[in-house]
């Protein structure tokens, strides 16, 4: 039997990982018309990937294919579905992996910024996970690999720094750098050297310098997540005009779903999934709407 291994715990797939729910949408929606016996594992056994990563599909002893892309390459090549979007075109099939890649670099940033750098998210969400993925005492472990590798990446989009003015992800020429943004660079850092030069005189004093603290800290995470909202709808624009560009429908819009619709539609349940204690980012009534009826039957098979 085929064999498809996720994060996730019990019958929850879960979020920290989109391409392993967009994974399992896609073999629902190829697999279950043709009656194709199948099994989806929450087994968090990265070690039975070569580049120890989920998902995995374990098709036989000798057969397995890693990560999404490679998932939903097999499967479309395998099982020619009628009920996914599949271009001949030579150029349709480049346009379709070039936006698995930009979800991938761009959107996933996002996505773990949600789960791990939202300090409300990840203190009540996401590091409580772990104790159901693992047993004692690996789930510290893997939590905090989790979380530092995370920072590693969101340091990319610098979404965990004062600064703004430098990404690898800036499109166009006109974007420049407004010149207030440098000058409330320099203000933190005349900030931060003033308050490394400050000691607590009395108790009282103690207290009001640590509430002083813990207000700036919430202003930053409110700034960082701004910054985050607006990179998500800079993205979304962007993933737009490239579908508008090429004579495609827009994700949203479409009937028959391409492989990068799937995966596009996963980053979105996870950016607004109902359990997160956080959920700053939101959709429109019409998007999410349409989010909804095509996750629906999916996630009811």
């Amino acid at each position: 039997m085929i064999q498809l291994h996720v994060w996730g715990y019990k019958d929850e797939i879960s979020i920290i990982s989109p391409h392993c729910i967009a994974a399992a949408w896609l073999l629902k929606l190829v697999l279950k018309p043709l009656d194709i016996p199948y099994e989806i594992i929450t087994s968090n056994n990265t070690k039975l990937s070569e580049l120890n990563q989920l998902p995995v599909l374990i098709i036989s002893e000798d057969e397995k294919y890693d990560g999404f892309y490679s998932i939903s390459k097999y499967l479309i090549k395998t099982y020619n579905p009628f009920n996914i979007y599949i271009s001949k075109d030579y150029k349709q099939n480049i346009l379709n992996m070039s936006i698995i890649n930009y979800l991938e670099t761009r959107f996933e940033i996002i996505n773990l910024y949600n789960l791990c750098l939202n300090k409300q998210n990840y203190e009540q969400y996401t590091r409580k996970l772990f104790t159901k993925y693992y047993s004692f005492p690996w789930m510290y472990n893997q939590s905090l690999n989790f979380y530092n590798e995370s920072i590693e990446k969101i340091k990319i989009l610098k979404l965990n720094s004062n600064s703004s003015s430098s990404s690898i992800f800036q499109f166009g020429q006109n974007e420049n750098i407004a010149e207030t943004e440098t000058f409330n660079e320099l203000e933190d850092e005349l900030h931060k050297e003033e308050e490394e030069k400050t000691k607590a005189i009395s108790g009282l004093h103690e207290k009001l310098l640590l509430q002083k603290s813990k207000t700036k800290e919430v202003l930053k995470e409110s700034k960082n997540s701004m910054r985050c909202l607006m990179l998500f709808e800079k993205y979304l624009r962007q993933l737009k005009t490239l579908k508008k560009d090429t004579n495609q429908q827009y994700f949203l819009d479409t009937e028959l779903p391409s492989t990068s619709d799937i995966l596009f539609f996963a980053y979105l349940f996870c950016f607004t999934y109902q359990d997160l204690p956080d959920k700053f980012i939101k959709l429109n009534d019409v998007n999410k709407e349409k989010l909804d009826k095509f996750i629906e039957p999916v996630n009811n098979e």
